[in-house]
């Protein structure tokens, strides 16, 4: 079962450090099975980082928020 709060921990480290080879381990580890992971790891390293630094752009900000709102939620 998917653990969302290490997910969403784990991408948030890769974003903010914007490495290739940490979201290609990303990758492996959530997404096993997912179509879009053969493509994702068929891109070479520039192309890789250049996607992964759109990823931040767009998402960060959420994720970065998604954790706020976790570490207030006795729940999660």
């Amino acid at each position: 079962m998917l653990n969302i709060r290490d997910y969403l921990e784990d991408i948030h480290h890769i974003l903010s450090v914007q490495s290739p080879a940490q979201f290609k381990m990303f990758i492996y580890r959530y997404m096993p099975n997912d179509p879009r992971a053969q493509y994702l790891l068929s891109l070479d390293r520039n192309e890789l980082k250049l996607y992964v630094n759109r990823l931040k752009k767009q998402m960060l900000p959420w994720i970065e928020e998604s954790l706020e709102i976790m570490s207030d939620d006795p729940l999660h």
